[in-house]
C-alpha cells in the first residue's frame, strides 16, 4: 500500500545582501542552497523512511529575496510556500561581515489540516522561525 502524500519540504535560494566591495555573489546564495538541499536529502534517505513516509524534499529554485526586513522576507516565504505546496520552506540570507559572510537560516511552515481525504495548507500564525 503506498502511503498517502504526506510532507513537503523546499529549500529556496538564500538571498545575498551585498555591500560595496564584497565578495558575496548571488550564485554563493545558491551553491549554500543547493548544499543544504544535498545534505537534507543525503540525512532523510539515511532515515529509510520512504517506504513508510511519503515526502518530497524539492531543491533551490525561487529565491526569497525581495524583504529587506525579517518580517519582509516571512510574508514573501509564506506566499512562496502557499503557491508551490511547500509545507516547510527553508530560505535564509547571506551578508558580508569584515572578510566573512553571516548566514542566517529562516524557516516558513504551514499546518495541514486533512479533510475527507483532501490537504488544505494554512500558514501558521506569527512570524515562524526556528532557532
Amino acid at each position: 500500500m503506498q502511503p498517502d502524500p504526506s510532507f513537503n519540504i523546499a529549500v529556496a535560494e538564500f538571498s545575498v545582501q551585498t555591500e560595496t566591495n564584497s565578495q558575496l555573489r548571488k550564485r554563493d546564495g545558491l551553491a549554500l542552497a543547493s548544499d543544504l538541499y544535498r545534505r537534507l536529502q543525503a540525512n532523510i534517505d539515511d532515515l529509510n523512511i520512504s517506504e513508510s513516509f511519503n515526502y518530497q524534499l524539492r531543491s533551490p529554485e525561487q529565491p526569497v529575496q525581495s524583504g529587506n526586513t525579517p518580517e519582509e522576507r516571512t510574508i514573501e516565504a509564506q506566499q512562496l510556500a502557499e503557491k508551490i505546496g511547500a509545507d516547510i520552506l527553508v530560505y535564509g540570507t547571506l551578508s558580508p561581515r569584515d572578510n566573512q559572510a553571516d548566514f542566517l537560516p529562516e524557516f516558513s511552515s504551514t499546518t495541514k489540516v486533512l479533510s475527507k481525504g483532501r490537504n488544505h495548507r494554512r500558514p501558521l500564525p506569527g512570524r515562524p522561525l526556528f532557532g
